[in-house]
């Protein structure tokens, strides 16, 4: 398998540096030669202030807008009949409904080293993915750089044989003070409380205020073997042929609904005090032991001789797309972000991850809610990685609480609800105002609904019954509530109107754009699934029958695809003009994958029509969009056509600074290149190689189910599935050769193996070990 990223120049922008993590704490790394620059983030740093969205709400004018429920019911009225421009019109009232955007995720600072008398001669730098270590050779010198997650450090060591004079120094595009004390380089900063209300980000104002917002402290101590003294606000060395920097982090913000650490500084340099009193070495030892624990829990082997060309030579290269190496890196690459930025205890992972040094970041680097965020985590559990998954399950508490509010203020109904856009405090309610497409993604309230399903998946992988009971069923019940208070009945048919499908629209019969309809296909398709699953965990649970009841008769009456008179399923209640036919989103698609209301095998129709919907959408897109396709075209057996998107998804991508575009593919490190980067589209093509080579779908394990020609042979190993079974298969002529099924509980499973079914039975603990 192949595990390593390298290159034969230093990196000039963000979109060819080198991405470090350990949840929390991250940096991306540029490799530098005289002037090597990292820059580091902290998962907590985010503009505003809990006042706005949580229990402490001082301002609820910021959080709502007067006679929303009122104005919902009014629209909901008119789509009901066939009014959707008077239904939107309605909605788009200033002051009627639409509320604050979501705060920013920021940058912590950059951490700078000079250096003078350097030779560059012979240099390549790297990423060592199964280490998670990244070095950097040149001249005489040669450095690494790791985050460790068990001593929640940032250590850099560098020696040389020749000694040179070295400075390091902190910058901060934040509010922020830097001092010099027993030994340690101090900054302390401050977050703005405000990055504004409008779209154009690069004019949003920020606003600090006293004693409001995040702090923080990003505390370095040096080691060297030459002289070190602090001036002019840096560290400067002299005659040092060998030197360590150690680095840590903490921010005042403990969690939702929690008060401010006032005492993070002291935390923070508790950690390095300690760091140092166990030393760099044993530091390291510990971090690749750690890392390595998840990130060789599975493993793909294409059966292709791994190429000798540096990383971004390859990406450009004609052969690319004959590169299987690459699909190996690619899919690697996705493990190893996940490992870096989603650990127990720490934020999700937001649309960049946890890397980013703007101070206005695309988008807000915000968790958006209509797939970005829930594609973050689309790898993690077939990666075994349920540790990594926890961010995610904190995050829906979150929203579980904070969401009520939202759910009786804009709607006056039962349950939570959020909107598309959420921040680090919670924000749940619709954003957008005062921007003319606002209607297309701001209004949807889909988000709940689609994140407590992963609640229940959470349980499919891992059968955690006491998580069941004690976790997940009252939040996908509550998530239930929302919708069952919300529903239309129109026709015997259960309808969520007014609905959207996310960012796209259509026109009407006199050319005019609508995004409102009585039934967008991926509306219903959520419903009906998160209905699905808390069915199934009340009757696991053996517990409220009266509501199993209820939803019992909802699923019958909720019908979420219609097939149109061209075979393709209905993103809209209606066969209208498609504004933009080939549209990044493939939302009515939903029920083909993550949903599973789909399937070539007991929907053959909807499978056909699906595919049909596909070939007109295209295979272009952005980043995450042509991960979206690569995981349907798997889905629906066609390896060959999933292989294909893999391939453009490798489509080199040169870092110009244009921020927004739909041409995706992939930088120069192997980030995901929306454009800009985002890294959803790293998590969706990692997860879509694995549905190539291993489905849970129909109640079967499938082997190799949307096996590509090109890959005749190959390996994967420890994969898991639904069921909480590892699964390792060799493969060769595109056949399976052998199949080893591990379970931690002794249970009977249907495998699906070279076009055959079978029953197999396994006991708890022991391989299974099938040869064909």
């Amino acid at each position: 398998m192949e595990s390593t990223l390298w290159y034969r120049s230093e990196a000039r922008v963000f979109e060819e540096a080198l991405p470090l993590g350990n949840g929390a704490f991250g940096a991306m790394v540029y490799g530098g030669t005289e002037n090597e620059k990292i820059s580091l983030n902290l998962d907590t740093l985010w503009a505003g202030k809990p006042e706005y969205y949580g229990d402490w709400a001082e301002k609820p004018e910021c959080y709502t807008n007067k006679n929303s429920a009122e104005a919902f019911e009014k629209a909901r009225k008119l789509v009901l009949e066939d009014k959707a421009a008077e239904a939107e019109a309605v909605i788009a009232e200033p002051g009627t409904w639409y509320n604050m955007w979501p705060f920013s995720y920021l940058p912590m600072a950059n951490l700078q080293i000079g250096r003078t008398g350097i030779e560059k001669a012979g240099y390549s730098r790297r990423l060592d993915l199964e280490k998670a270590l990244c070095s950097a050779n040149f001249g005489h010198t040669e450095n690494e750089v790791f985050i460790s997650n068990p001593d929640d450090v940032l250590v850099f060591s560098e020696k040389s044989g020749k000694p040179a004079d070295v400075t390091i120094e902190l910058t901060c595009q934040l509010q922020h003070e830097i001092r010099f004390a027993d030994g340690i380089l101090i900054l302390t900063g401050r977050c703005p409380t405000s990055n504004g209300t409008g779209w154009n980000l690069e004019e949003l104002p920020f606003a600090y205020e006293k004693n409001a917002g995040i702090t923080f402290t990003l505390a370095v101590k040096v080691e060297c073997d030459g002289e070190m003294s602090f001036r002019n606000g840096a560290l400067q060395l002299r005659n040092v042929s060998s030197y360590r920097i150690c680095a840590a982090a903490k921010s005042s913000y403990a969690g939702y609904g929690k008060p401010f650490d006032e005492h993070h500084e002291a935390a923070c340099l508790a950690i390095l005090e300690k760091a140092f009193r166990k030393g760099m070495k044993a530091i390291r030892e510990d971090h690749i032991l750690d890392h390595k624990a998840l990130f060789n829990l599975t493993g793909l082997r294409l059966g292709r001789k791994n190429s000798d060309l540096p990383t971004d030579e390859r990406l450009r290269s004609e052969n690319c797309r004959e590169d299987l190496g690459l699909v190996e890196l690619l899919w690697a690459f996705g493990k190893y972000l996940t490992i870096a930025s989603s650990r127990k205890g720490t934020e999700p992972t937001n649309l960049q991850g946890i890397w980013n040094e703007l101070l206005h970041a695309a988008f807000w680097s915000a968790y958006a809610l209509n797939i970005n965020l829930q594609m973050n985590y689309w790898p993690t559990l077939m990666l075994g990685l349920d540790e990594c998954y926890e961010p995610l399950i904190s995050m829906v508490k979150k929203i579980s609480q904070v969401g009520r509010k939202a759910a009786k203020e804009y709607y006056n109904a039962d349950g939570f609800c959020t909107a598309a856009s959420v921040d680090i405090w919670g924000k749940t309610s619709p954003t957008g105002g005062g921007h003319d497409y606002a209607m297309l993604y701001a209004f949807w309230n889909l988000g709940s609904g689609w994140i407590a399903t992963h609640l229940f998946e959470y349980y499919e992988y891992t059968l955690d019954l006491e998580f069941l009971r004690d976790t997940a069923y009252d939040i996908m019940k509550e998530a239930c509530k929302f919708y069952l208070s919300i529903l239309s009945r129109q026709d015997g048919e259960y309808l969520l109107a007014p609905s959207t499908s996310p960012e796209n629209r259509y026109l009407d019969e006199e050319g005019r754009e609508h995004a409102f309809t009585k039934k967008a296909a991926m509306s219903q398709a959520i419903v009906k699934e998160l209905f699905c699953d808390t069915l199934k965990a009340a009757e696991i649970l053996g517990v409220d029958e009266e509501f199993q009841s209820n939803l019992k008769e909802k699923i019958e009456h909720i019908h979420p695809h219609v097939i149109g008179s061209d075979g393709r399923i209905l993103e809209w209640d209606g066969e209208y003009r498609e504004f933009e036919p080939q549209h990044r989103h493939v939302s009515h698609l939903y029920g083909l994958f993550p949903g599973n209301q789909i399937t070539p095998e007991e929907t053959p129709e909807l499978a056909a029509a699906a595919r049909k919907s596909l070939e007109v959408r295209g295979d272009e897109g952005t980043g995450w969009s042509r991960a979206w396709k690569i995981n349907f075209w798997a889905k629906l057996k066609d390896g060959d056509r999933a292989l294909k998107l893999v391939q453009n998804q490798l489509n080199f991508v040169e870092a110009t600074g244009n921020r927004i575009s739909e041409n995706g593919g992939t930088y120069a490190n192997m980030m995901d290149a929306h454009p800009p980067f985002q890294i959803d589209g790293n998590f969706g093509a990692a997860a879509g190689i694995m549905q190539m080579f291993l489905q849970y779908e129909c109640g079967k394990i499938k082997i190799l189910p949307a096996l590509p020609t090109m890959c005749a042979e190959g390996e994967i190993t420890g994969i898991k599935t639904k069921g909480n079974v590892a699964v390792s298969v060799a493969w060769e002529n595109c056949a399976a050769k052998k199949v080893t099924l591990i379970s931690p509980v002794s249970q009977n499973v249907l495998l699906e193996v070279n076009g055959e079914t079978q029953s197999v039975t396994l006991k708890a603990g022991e391989a299974c070990v099938l040869t064909y």
